[in-house]
């Protein structure tokens, strides 16, 4: 069984505040450690672990089999009310998400998230049930402004352009399948760095635009501030500033909503002061660097 302890873990769970027995949702269940954190402190309480890897449920199902209050959701977090609303649930008093890419989506070659091995099929889908979009169909078939748009916006491409039109002449005369070949793109335009991974931010973009995630996330953090009890929380790890000043923007958006009384002004949330890992964690877990939470808080019903 893969042991592997995501980042964060442990303020996280403190910062969640959990309730014996409270309702919780962990949005991002992946290997399940948030989740089996979470459980560890619930009595009574529920908690309900959503992914839309089948995977992921397969592996936490197995991992976390000895509880009886968790319940699993397999699809996206985008549809977080559907999915409560199937089980009867109207409320919660805390729910977390951690957008880094799972370690064994990113380790597990068939999956064709990573840039480093050879020979891998460019695909990118975390639901490879239900999801026909990939990486290589993007690459492949998606017009030149599209393809501006993503590397531009998703991946903060400051040579977006050049990049582009190296695509559009690679796959006149061959289909871009493996990752391979979309390094080979990418090193012709993009000059080596020791500072700075050339290929990096070119297979986030791509990876975004596969899954949706921008828009996902929009949607799920709105649904979640809606139904979040008298003080609960919002926890959101990010991993990359684009999905950061997303959530940055939602949550100043809820903190500076008031109603205004003939005596007060009433504020319904707080955002509370963002959370970065300590210098062991990243020395321990180089991928932890960029990471960062953002906690929003519901004040007032």
């Amino acid at each position: 069984m893969i042991n592997h302890e995501p980042i964060l873990l442990k303020e996280s769970t403190e910062k969640l505040k959990i309730k014996p027995d409270g309702i919780y949702v962990d949005a991002t269940l992946g290997l399940g450690g948030h989740s089996e954190r979470i459980l560890k402190k619930l009595t009574s309480g529920r908690l309900i672990s959503i992914d839309q890897d089948s995977e992921a449920i397969s592996f936490a199902k197995e991992k976390l089999k000895m509880y009886k209050n968790v319940t699993f959701v397999y699809g996206n977090f985008k549809d977080l009310k559907t999915h409560l609303e199937k089980l009867d649930i109207k409320k919660i008093d805390g729910i977390i998400y951690d957008l880094g890419t799972s370690y064994y989506q990113l380790t597990d070659l068939g999956r064709g998230f990573t840039y480093r091995s050879k020979d891998i099929l460019l695909d990118m889908r975390m639901d490879q049930i239900n999801q026909k979009l990939t990486a290589s169909i993007i690459l492949n078939t998606y017009p030149e402004e599209r393809l501006l748009f993503i590397f531009k916006k998703y991946a903060e491409e400051k040579l977006a352009k050049k990049l582009v039109e190296a695509i559009i002449d690679y796959r006149k005369d061959q289909k871009i399948a493996f990752n391979h070949q979309l390094n080979e793109i990418i090193a012709k335009v993009k000059p080596y760095s020791k500072k700075k991974n050339r290929f990096k931010n070119i297979y986030q973009g791509l990876r975004i635009e596969v899954n949706n995630e921008i828009d996902a996330i929009e949607k799920s953090l709105l649904q979640a501030a809606e139904i979040l009890n008298k003080n609960g929380r919002i926890l959101v790890i990010t991993f990359h500033s684009l999905e950061d000043r997303i959530v940055k923007n939602i949550f100043f958006k809820f903190k500076n909503k008031s109603i205004e009384t003939e005596y007060e002004i009433i504020r319904n949330f707080r955002t509370l002061k963002t959370i970065y890992p300590s210098k062991i964690e990243v020395e321990k877990n180089n991928s932890a660097r960029s990471s960062r939470m953002r906690i929003l808080e519901k004040i007032k019903e």
